[in-house]
């Protein structure tokens, strides 16, 4: 993330992306009461959550740019 922003407004940024772990958990929750609502047994909820996060973790090791360079943008200092 430091490589995309600059050095002013990162600990702002760095606060929000610190949230997700919170809309991680509602979100699993979420799922997992949606799957038990659904008469799955609790052994889904887990294959569920692994699939989204197999599929998630995909979608982040094919499209994720390390850095703005190379996609011919910059980011001030």
């Amino acid at each position: 993330m430091s490589n995309w922003l600059p050095e002013k407004g990162r600990g702002t940024i760095f606060g929000i992306w610190s949230a997700n772990v919170n809309l991680g958990n509602i979100f699993g929750s979420l799922v997992c009461t949606l799957c038990l609502k659904l008469s799955f047994s609790w052994e889904w909820t887990w294959i569920i959550l692994n699939i989204i996060l197999a599929v998630v973790a995909t979608l982040n090791l094919l499209f994720l740019v390390a850095k703005p360079a190379f996609v011919g943008l910059e980011v001030d200092p």
